[in-house]
Parts: structure tokens; sequence; C-alpha cells
């Protein structure tokens, strides 16, 4: 119990220290590629209409699951009567001002509809199913995009470092012939070629400046935050050397073809348009239905009496015997009215009922025909989309492959030549120093030297981004 306590702390501090590390990087404006990845997927318009979608689709899923259980009901309803009217509680006309009210609560379970509810249950899970992976689609096409952008960011700014650089060896090298120059070792021509590298250098610098900023505003956009030219981003381990990439095309589109969201995400579209087919035709089944409840009802003109007392009196008639006349009396009773208090009315006037009907389908004017067959082209179309994204995928996979393959060639070629030329700049280098190499001679090797590193760093983020694009296919993006 205790190790697990202590695990548990360690982990938060840890997640604590990484987030706090986090908050200081982005303050400095520093950004890794997860803080790029997080602020994309929270800002992203696309991402969060997904996750509506995923959370409409979780609401359905619910409230289909819901309609196995009774429905339950009350209803409490207060009417005021003006003139003829029927009293509700003696069922006779009134000629009067009064109010009556009618209560009831009422209940009703689905006992068998021809399984139309599990069929809906399955559907709805489906595509909620489907949602929540169309979800997870948008955030690896956009985890995708912004390692793309994050990579040309770090691209044009490695290229940039290299340029810059060139200008400080430029720089010294003018400086030295300057030198020379003024004691008259070597001429105008010389130094001004020296001036003309220069200046060609300095642009050089300008223009992938230019680049860099660039990168960083196409990052910002797909983060969907201002730009900002003060943004520096972490570096992150790259090869330094070509490595030939592990997978084959065909490991990469089996890969793909089941591990990939949008691919899993038709799949289930497919399934759900099956399990629609399904829930329709049950519709055409008998329904078997348990219903009940219990009423009662109020009048503000129920009456009841009471006996107050019973006399004997003479009600005009005679009875004669022996032809004598006797007078004939009978029991007249004095009654008190008085209404029926709520309460009572409440009480005694409750009845219930139970209910088992059968509702038998027999025409409803095509409705559940033409509902199959918009079902059944439904499912042919989610049938197709299925197969044409898988066959699309397999395309796809075949040209990033041998594109990868190109890449992978032109980047072990340009690996060499920087190092063939890494060697003819340092017999330029001291030929020139010692007045051996002309200066247009040691500016040609230089220049080489200097566009096929130029050209390495462009050749080393292509093919790091082609992987990348493989990777994304393996559903192994980081």
């Amino acid at each position: 119990m205790y190790k697990k306590i202590i695990v548990s702390a360690f982990i938060f501090l840890m997640s604590f220290v990484q987030l706090k590390a986090q908050d200081s990087l982005m303050k400095n404006h520093i950004y890794s590629l997860d803080n790029c990845i997080d602020i994309a997927i929270k800002n992203n318009p696309d991402v969060t209409t997904k996750s509506y979608l995923a959370s409409s689709s979780k609401i359905g899923l619910e409230q289909a699951k819901s309609n196995v259980f009774p429905s339950l009901n009350a209803y409490l309803g207060h009417s005021l009567y003006n003139g003829r009217s029927i009293n509700i509680y003696t069922n006779s006309y009134v000629n009067q001002s009064f109010n009556s009210g009618n209560y009831n609560v009422t209940t009703s379970l689905t006992l068998w509809n021809g399984s139309s509810i599990q069929n809906y249950i399955k559907k709805c899970a489906l595509d909620y199913k489907a949602s929540e992976l169309e979800l997870q689609q948008a955030k690896d096409n956009l985890t995708f995009q912004i390692i793309l952008d994050y990579l040309s960011v770090l691209a044009s700014n490695e290229q940039l470092i290299i340029a810059k650089s060139q200008v400080e060896t430029t720089l010294e090298q003018l400086r030295t012939m300057q030198v020379k120059f003024d004691n008259g070792v070597v001429g105008m021509g010389d130094l001004s070629d020296i001036k003309g590298q220069y200046s060609k250098n300095e642009l050089m610098v300008v223009q992938q400046k230019n680049a860099l900023e660039n990168a960083k505003l196409t990052l910002a956009q797909t983060m969907n935050v201002a730009y900002d030219s003060a943004i520096h981003l972490e570096d992150i381990s790259m090869m330094t050397s070509p490595k030939e990439y592990p997978s084959s095309i065909e490991d990469i589109y089996i890969s793909a073809a089941s591990k990939l969201a949008i691919v899993k995400a038709a799949d289930a579209r497919l399934a759900s348009a099956f399990k629609n087919i399904q829930y329709i035709k049950s519709q055409r089944m008998p329904s078997l239905v348990l219903s009940g409840g219990a009423y009662t009802n109020y009048s503000s003109v129920a009456t009841t009496s009471t006996l107050l007392s019973t006399s004997d009196v003479a009600n005009g008639s005679y009875a004669l015997i022996n032809n004598e006349k006797y007078p004939v009396y009978e029991s007249q009773s004095t009654y008190a009215s008085h209404n029926i208090s709520f309460g009572s009315q409440w009480k005694n006037n409750i009845n219930t009922s139970v209910v088992l009907g059968l509702n038998i389908p027999i025409f409803n004017s095509f409705q559940v025909k033409n509902k199959i067959k918009q079902a059944k082209l439904d499912q042919a179309q989610a049938d197709y989309t299925s197969k044409t994204l898988r066959v699309q995928l397999r395309q796809a996979v075949e040209r990033d492959y041998f594109n990868m393959k190109f890449s992978f060639d032109g980047f072990k070629k340009l690996a060499e030549q920087v190092n063939e030329y890494t060697t003819s700049l340092k017999a330029a280098t001291i030929k020139f120093e010692n007045g051996v190499l002309t200066t247009v001679d040691y500016i040609l090797t230089k220049n080489n030297y200097d566009q096929a590193n130029m050209n390495l760093v462009a050749a080393k983020y292509d093919y790091i981004m082609r992987t990348k694009i493989l990777d994304y296919y393996l559903n192994d993006l980081k």
C-alpha cells in the first residue's frame, strides 16, 4: 500500500516538474514539438468540430440505451367551468361555475419489437465509434502536419546557421586578403573577388532568414496562433547519417490498413449501415407493449349528505279498516349537504389499469420499404468508400515509399559529395593561403563546398520528412 502511494507521488511530482519546465520554455518563446502539437489540437477548428460530433454521437448512444427502460409520466390538469357543463363526479349536467381536476400516472414498457431497440443500440454504438475515430484521425492529421512544419523550421534554421558560418569564414578571408592587398602581395581583382563572394554569402543569409520566418509563419498558422518572430523551437534528436527505412511497402500498407483511424472509421460506418438495415427491417415486426396507470379526479361541486333526524309524518293517505279511515304515516329523514374534501375525492376516486397491447403494422404508405431501400443504398456507398479508401491508401504508400527511397539515395550521394568537397576545400585553402591557387579557383571550390552543405541539410530534412510520412502510415508519429 505504501509502495503504491510513493510511486503515485513520484509520478505526480515528475509530471508537475515536466509541466513547469514546459511553462518555462513557453514563457521564453521556446516551444517543444509536444507544445506545438498540443496547442494546435486545442485551437484547430476541424478538431473542435469533430469533438462536438463525437459528443453528439455519445449522447445518441446513451439515449438508444435508455430506450430499453419503461416510460413514466404524470399528468395534473385543473379546469374551470362556467354555464351548462357536466359534473364529472355525478356525470350529470349542472348550470353553475365550478372547477375540477384530473390526475394520473402512466407507464409503458416495450416487451418485444422485433429487436428494433437492440439493433438501434448497436447502430448508435458503431456511429459513436466512427465519430471517435474520425476525431482521432483529425488529431493525427494535424499532428503529422505540425511535425512537418516543425522540421521545416529546424531545417531553415540549420541552413541559416550554415549561411552565417559561411559569412564568418569569408570575412576572415577578406581581412587576410585586405592585408595582402595593402602590402602589395595581391591585386585589386583578387580583393574584389573576395568582396563579391562576401556579398553573395551575406545575401544568402538574408534569403535564409526570410525562409526561416516563412517556415515559422506556416507553423504558427497551422497551430492557429498569432505569428511571433521571437519564437524558437527545441531541437529534436535526428539522424546524422542516412539510415535505410526498415519497413517494406507491404508491411507499411498492412499496418496502415489495420491501424489508421480513417480506415477503422470507414469500417465502423459500413458496419453501422448494415445495422441500420436490420433496425429498419425490425419495424415491420409486431410490437408487444405493457402499459398501465393510476387515475383519480376532483370536482368542486361533488357533495355528500349527512342524516340529521327521522320522524313519522302523515302522507295524506288513508287506510280503510272495518269501514273506518285511518291515516297513513311514513318515515321522513332530514339531511345536511356538504362538499367532499379534495383529499377524500383524491383517495375515493382512484382507479388503475393494466394493458397488454400488440401493435401489428399492416400498411404505412411504404415508409419502411423505402427506408430499407435508402439504407441499402447507404450501405453500398459506405462499402464503396471503404474499398476505395484502401485502394487510395495503397497507392499513397507506394508513392511515398518510392519517394523516400529516392530521397535516401540522394541523401547518401550528397553526404559523399560533402566529404569530397571538404577534402578539396582543405587542399584549396592551403594552396590559396600560400599563393599557389588563384582567387577565382578558390572561390569556385568554396562555393561548391558551401552549396553541397546547404544541399545536404535540405536532403537530410527531406528524407526525415518522408520517413515521417511512412511513420504516419504505421501510426508511429512520436
